[in-house]
């Protein structure tokens, strides 16, 4: 084989071997693009609100002045840190913001939720409150799935105090805290007891704090002011007994 046959054939060897690694180039570089392209359909499908709202908010977004430096500010890494003080806020939130880029222009974002601007504030507060006239902890559960601003959470709390159809028929009495009661040192020094209608008869229950023991024995009559203290009494007696019986009605001291 000549010298120019061989270079030539060289040649040949170098050219298959350029094509095949721009063929494997341009298949990572489609791959790449698949995978950047699902993922952004991943967030954008997982964004609450839908396209139309979107872009209701993101003109909203693009409209305050506030937003537009938060926007520029956050593309440029915070690198003029909160110059303003109507930017310490968002300042103090800089690692959950992100920008998205929509047709209709950008869109902030904290984290998976949606940062809405001072013009749909008050609306939005409205949903998520007044579509059902949710509690506070539900409110704020609410936008928790979706929405943000600063300061969110007090306005959600002035919001929902200041509801008036919430404020007629909140409820007259609230509940109390449990009460603890404490463990006694032995047995049938402190049992509860309480009545309870079973099986066309009235039944007596007592439980001892100290085992969870409960016998059950069937009673004549509910009269709480006779036979509970009776009853109780000869079963507390008959159990070593009892000094504390906590019932329905009140505590007797035996």
């Amino acid at each position: 084989m000549s010298d120019r046959e061989l270079s030539r054939k060289i040649q040949l060897k170098s050219l298959e071997e350029e094509v095949s690694m721009n063929t494997v180039i341009t298949m990572m570089r489609n791959v790449e693009i698949e995978d950047v392209h699902n993922f952004c359909k991943r967030v954008f499908d997982d964004l609450p609100a839908t396209p139309q709202r979107l872009v209701e908010i993101s003109r909203a977004q693009q409209a305050d002045e506030i937003l537009q430096r938060v926007v520029q500010q956050t593309l440029s890494g915070w690198k003029e840190g909160a110059k303003h003080s109507d930017m310490l806020d968002y300042f103090a939130a800089r690692g959950e913001i992100s920008v998205l880029y929509l047709t209709s222009g950008t869109l902030l974002m904290y984290g998976r939720r949606i940062i809405i601007p001072p013009s749909l504030r008050e609306e939005m507060l409205n949903r998520l409150h007044d579509d059902g006239h949710f509690g506070l902890n539900k409110c704020r559960q609410r936008a928790a799935e979706s929405v943000w601003w600063p300061k969110i959470s007090i306005d959600l709390k002035r919001h929902v105090e200041h509801c008036a159809f919430c404020q007629v028929h909140a409820p007259s009495q609230h509940a109390e805290p449990l009460v603890t009661t404490p463990t006694p040192s032995r047995p049938w020094t402190h049992i509860a007891a309480d009545i309870f209608h079973f099986n066309n008869s009235n039944w007596l229950v007592t439980v001892d704090l100290f085992s969870s023991q409960v016998p059950c024995r069937t009673t004549p009559d509910v009269d709480v002011d006779v036979d509970v203290d009776v009853d109780v009494d000869v079963d507390v007696t008959c159990m070593c007994g009892g000094r504390v019986v906590d019932v329905d009605v009140d505590v007797v001291l035996l």
